[in-house]
Parts: C-alpha cells; structure tokens; sequence
C-alpha cells in the first residue's frame, strides 16, 4: 500500500477514480457500508494539502442536493490532508446526452440552480467541464463536483490551439466573475448538442428552438458583458417544461468586470516583430488590461507568449530562463553583456520557427540590472521572430532606453459609453448621454476610477439589475456623496472588511512582495480560505502563479498605501515577525525571499537572522550579475559582528572595478590590505583595477606582488594574472 493509501480504518479503498494536478480521488466504503469518495493531496507537497483543505472548507458551506456534500476532514499519519464526499453514481453530463430534450433541459436547470447557490456565496467555480458534472440516470439528478478553483494563470503561457471549457477572460488574467462559469456551461451544452469540439460546431446551423439557440451562441461570446445571466437562462429553459415545476432561482448578480475598449493603436502593435516598445500610461489607465488582452488574442494565433509580472524577488532572467529551457553558463562571464549577449542568442533560436513575444508587466518595477537586460534584448533582437513589450508610468529613465513609446490616454466620453456597452450589454438608463458625461467628468476618464465609480454606485443601490437588464436610479446618483480620490474609495471598501480580511491586507503590505498563499494558510489556517475569496471579489487582491507556486499580492500600490496608514509601528513589527517566522516554515530554501526576509529582520533589529538573509541576497544577485543590488547588500553586511571583513570589501571592490568604477575598488581593496591572509586576493584585485584606469606602474608592481604570493602555478587565476601582467 502506497503512503497516501495510509487512511484511518474505517474507510476502505474500492478503486481509484483518477487524479489532478495537486490531489487523487478514491472511491472508498465506510465501515457502516456507505459508498463515498475521498480525495487526498499528492504525497510530500504542502500547497497540495492547502488546496485541498481550502476545497473542503468552501464546500462545507453548501448542503445543496446538486452540490457535492462534504463530511470529513482530516490528515492521515503521514501528512496528507484528505476529505470525504458523498459519492455520485453516474457518468459525465456528456456521455448521457446527446440531444435537446425535456429531460437535458431539466439537468441544465439543476446545474444552474448549483451555480447560483455557489455565486450567491460569493464563489466562482472556474474549472467547469464535462466531467465535473456527474448525471444520475436513474434519480435524473446533476451533481456538480470537484471544486479544485484550478483555473490560475502563471506568468509562463504557451499555446493550445483551444482552451478548452476555460472562459476567456480566465485565460487573459484579468479577473473572474460569474459569467466564467456561464461561458463554460455554454461550450458543455453546445458540444452535448452538436457532438463536435467547440471550435469546429457550426453555431447558426445547430437545430434548436430559436430563443435557446440565440442564448447559448450569447453564452460564449468573449465579451463577458454581452452573456446573459443566470435568471436570463433560466427563464429560457423553463419555457421548455410542460409541467412548469421548476421554482425561481434566487440569484445575488455581483457587478461585472467592464469590458476592454482597446485604444486607437492596439492593432498596430501586432505588427511590429522584431521590435521593442513600451505602453506608458499613468495609475489605472489600462496598461496591464491592455497586455492580458493582447495575450489572450496572441494565444488564439498559436504564438509562444511569455508574460511577466514585475514584482520585487521574482528574478526576471531566470523566468526568462525557465521558458525557453536553457540556462546561461555564468561561470565564464567577466560581465553581465556577456550574460545578457548569450541569453539574447538563446531567445534567438528559441524564436527561429515560432513567434515568441514577451511581455512585461511594470518595468518601473525592474531594478537597475533587469532594466539593462531588458534594453539589450529590446536593441539585439530587431528583425528578429520576437516583439518585446513592457508597461511603464512616465518614467524618464524608461523613455531615454529609446524605444517606440505608445501612450494610454484617459477615456474620451465615447469611449465610456463603448465601455458601459461592453460591460453591461442591456443598460436601461433614460439619461444615458447625461451619465456618461458625469462618468467621465467624476473619473477624469481614468479606467480604474470609472471602475471603482461603478462599483462604489452598485454597492449604494444605485446602480442595479432588474427584470434582466442594468438600471440606474437617476434621482440617488444625484444625491449620492461620491469620494472624489480613489483612495477614498478604497479606504470606504476596505473598512467594510472582516477583521481577518484586513489582516490578510496587512500582512501583503507589510510583505511588500507576492507571498504564496502557502505562507498566509500557515497564519491563518483553512478558514482565511472564505475571506480571501471575499477580498478577491472585491478587487483588492489577486492570486496567481509565479515560478510555479501559487501567490497572492495587492492588486495595486494603492491598496497598500491605504492599508499602512491603518498599521501602528507595534502591529507592523508583530506581523513582521509573524511573516519571518512563516516563510522560513514554509520556503525555507526559497532564495526569492532573501531579500523581503533581509529587510523585514533589518526593520525588527534581528540581527543574525538580518546577517544571514543580507548574504544570501547579496550571492544572489551576484550571481545573476545584478551589481548594483550586489554592492548595497554587500555594504549592508559590513555593518554587522561576525563576518568575514576581508572577503566582503573584496567583494566590494571586485564588483566596482568590473562596472569600472576602478577608484572606489582601489579604495576598498586598500581597506581590506591589514588582513593578511588576503593579501594575495588584494594584489591580484589592486592590479587588475590599476590596469584597467591605466596606471601600468601599480598594475604591475601589484600583478607581480599577487603572483609572488600564488602557490598553485597551474590554477587559472594564476594564468589569468600572469596574462593581464604580460
């Protein structure tokens, strides 16, 4: 019996009925004689055991009979955290039926009533497939299982020719909501009915009544705004049942991500391979909106996207590495072109046969070195298969790297008013023209802001949707008190939060780095899993996948900034400290968090914890030739008891005199000449710095001093002095 296998004794393993990414699934029998499931995370992974205890803890909300039931939750002896559910005898929904019937009509109403108790909780299924919905043929009963929220993106995209059930805007990351799952139960039902793939079914040809033809070919439309909703659907098909039975669902409609109105240039970028350009544009103006859409419409033509979001302790190159499968040889380089020279070459062949673009998410983000790689990419791969893309605000080191520059321009009134079509498709407004202007004068045409205006007006009750369209009550929005800064609406949204949902918030501020989500399940166990799903629905965080683990960050600077101010100086050392103690449990070997670990000990005085964390930092980004980040780390460890003195000015001065700052590492390599046991390290330094500011006389009174000093003749150091000397 394998180690997962190791279950307590009253449950006895029938068969297995398949398995996931992070979990297997059995059908097992209780000792009383009940049949059930169980599933149980894969052997030896902690964020397996998180995301099945956070499937257990949001299924254990529902007791509803088209949603699997939950009843155990536990950890076996050798770690695996497991869960038992009531078993569903059936096949797949797609292996029942093939065409439209009372009896399919009747199933697909059971699902929606499963969806609608799951919004209504304020949850997004995301995963929806053909197999995660089980029909009992002989209860005709829908039982909508597997709840494994699967759907994340990770910065690393390739191709798939389709996406399967997976809704669009799932794919292009920008923010789920309850239509996802309506688009995805629209391609099960038309593939159900047509019995081809979705992208081979001929839509207008499908023979069906004309009023359920015309809402299923709206389900799968790409613009979320134009789907119909669940009550829309709903009444479509209970037109279809004789006997009327079906009751009202209730349904809880949340307000709908606005759609995308894409700036004037958007198709012009697709044509600029072999190119490098930067989409500038101030706080919320669209630019990561812009990238996600482009993604989405690049993956649809079978291209290799690489998308990354820049944010601190994700190491660019090294992603860059991971993608294209080649790692570059560092050993051998003298300075970082070198790095950036053989990296270049290896996107190079890497885009020979295929189109690669890359896309970068905040350039302001990027520290000095990652900026430098990105303009040497940018300039060596002109007329190349590759277009290079990033996001910047007004940045005038940014604008001075010389590439095409597009600018992201507030909302003009037309564009709002295509923006209110796209997001809410039926809008029942007398003055329609009047609010679209009060839209633009109160948001100054800032698409964050109009968003956070929707929002702030749906959440009064002025904005609402009634007998299936989007209504406005003209006579409140008069009256209503409208925060005239987005902090201020923030600040509002932010206060309405439980006390662990601001906690969460604080402790990404604090962190200032995307955190994985294994670290805050440590702090706040399964149940932070229902408020983060709260905080995500109300746009103030987001998770995803960087370097292949799940992470959770604010959804803008914004948010932290509003979030510090409700810190005290003894609350932000506690959650430090907490923090600390966190990631050292869960990523205890994870380099990334050497620098927010760095910092966060510096913040709290802790020093050799802070001695440790700065080392590791400084190696690291050594390392990867990040010089600049090297030196202030390396400077910060000179402060501390206990180190190797001599060794770190060495370092200090090595890494000046290959920038070619040679008078500040003749500076350093002087400090480190009273340790004695170094002298030969020193020499060979002062010489090569001597040589390179063209002071031959010192170059070779030290050269020679260094090699008067070596005991091995044969080593390369030896050989690389002996060369610089001659």
């Amino acid at each position: 019996m394998t180690k997962e296998l190791i279950l307590p004794a009253k449950y006895n393993i029938i068969e297995k009925l398949g398995e996931g990414n992070y979990s297997v699934v059995y059908k097992v029998v209780e000792n009383g004689g009940r049949t059930l499931g169980l599933k149980i995370a894969r052997n030896n992974c902690r964020e397996c055991n998180e995301l099945v205890a956070r499937e257990y803890q949001i299924l254990s909300q529902f007791r509803h009979p088209n949603i699997v039931s939950v009843y155990d939750y536990d950890v076996t002896r050798n770690g695996n955290a497991y869960f038992i559910f009531g078993y569903t005898p059936g096949k797949p929904i797609n292996k029942v039926f093939k065409k439209f019937s009372k009896k399919f009509v009747r199933a697909i109403i059971q699902i929606i009533d499963a969806l609608s108790a799951l919004h209504n909780k304020g949850f997004i299924h995301s995963d929806l497939k053909p197999e995660h919905i089980i029909y009992d043929e002989n209860r005709e009963t829908t039982v909508l299982i597997d709840f494994g929220f699967a759907a994340m993106q990770s910065q690393i995209i390739t191709p798939s020719g389709t996406f399967g059930y997976l809704a669009p805007e799932v794919i292009k990351g920008i923010g789920i909501d309850q239509r996802s799952d309506l688009y995805s139960l629209g391609i099960i039902i038309i593939e159900i009915l047509t019995g081809k793939r979705y992208v081979d079914a001929e839509l207008e040809a499908m023979n069906l009544p004309d009023e359920f033809k015309n809402i299923l070919i709206r389900l799968v439309w790409e613009d979320m705004g134009l789907r119909p909703t669940l009550p829309e659907i709903y009444q479509t098909l209970n037109h279809y049942l004789a006997e009327k039975k079906a009751k009202p669902i209730s349904y809880k409609l949340r307000l709908p991500n606005t759609g995308f109105v894409a700036p004037d240039f958007f198709n012009e970028l697709f044509t600029k391979k072999g190119k490098a350009l930067i989409i500038e544009g101030g706080v919320g103006s669209g630019k990561t909106r812009l990238l996600q859409e482009m993604k989405y419409r690049l993956l649809n033509q079978n291209k290799q996207v690489f998308f990354y979001i820049s944010q601190e302790g994700i190491n660019f190159i090294n992603a860059l590495e991971n993608f294209i499968g080649k790692k570059v040889i560092t050993k051998d380089k003298e300075e970082k072109f070198q790095i950036f020279e053989e990296l270049t070459q290896h996107l190079i062949k890497f885009a020979k046969d295929r189109e690669l673009i890359i896309m970068v998410d905040d350039l302001t983000e990027f520290t000095e070195y990652e900026l430098a790689l990105f303009r040497y990419i940018g300039y060596g791969i002109e007329n190349k298969n590759i277009l290079l893309i990033g996001t910047s605000t007004p940045n005038k080191e940014i604008e001075d790297m010389g590439f095409l520059t597009y600018t992201l321009e507030p909302f003009t009134t037309t564009e709002i008013e295509n923006l209110l079509t796209k997001t809410f498709f039926s809008f029942d407004v007398e003055k329609a023209q009047d609010f679209i202007v009060w839209l633009h004068t109160n948001s100054g045409g800032n698409p964050l802001f109009i968003y956070e205006i929707l929002k702030h007006i749906f959440e009064k009750g002025v904005l609402y949707y009634q007998k299936n369209r989007w209504q406005l009550n003209l006579e409140a929005l008069e009256k209503i008190n409208l925060p005239r800064q987005l902090e201020e609406i923030l600040s509002q949204r932010i206060a309405r939060l439980s006390k662990k949902g601001l906690s969460m918030l604080q402790y990404l501020t604090v962190a200032r780095h995307p955190v994985e989500s294994m670290v805050l399940y440590n702090i706040f166990g399964a149940a932070g899993n229902i408020e983060l799903e709260n905080i995500k629905y109300l746009n103030l965080l987001r998770e995803g996948i960087l370097n292949n683990k799940r992470v959770l960050y604010l959804s803008n600077q914004i948010i932290g900034d509003v979030v510090k101010k409700s810190l005290s100086q003894k609350e932000e050392k506690e959650i430090g400290r907490t923090l600390i103690e966190s990631i050292e449990k869960i990523a205890p070997q994870d380099i990334n968090y050497a620098s927010i670990l760095a910092r966060l000990c510096r913040k709290l005085n802790i020093k050799e914890k802070a001695k440790k964390y700065i080392g590791l930092a400084a190696t690291s980004a050594q390392d990867i030739y990040d010089y600049n980040s090297a030196l202030e780390y390396y400077k910060l460890l000179l402060n501390y008891k206990g180190i190797n003195r001599a060794e770190i000015l060495i370092k200090i001065a090595d890494i000046n005199q290959i920038m070619g700052n040679n008078e500040t590492a003749v500076e350093y390599y002087k400090k480190a000449l009273p340790y004695r046991k170094s002298r030969y390290s020193i020499y060979a330094g002062l010489g090569r710095a001597y040589s390179s500011a063209g002071n031959y006389e010192k170059a070779v009174q030290f050269l020679n001093r260094a090699l008067r000093l070596s005991k091995n003749l044969n080593s390369d150091e030896y050989l690389r002095i002996a060369t610089r000397l001659a």
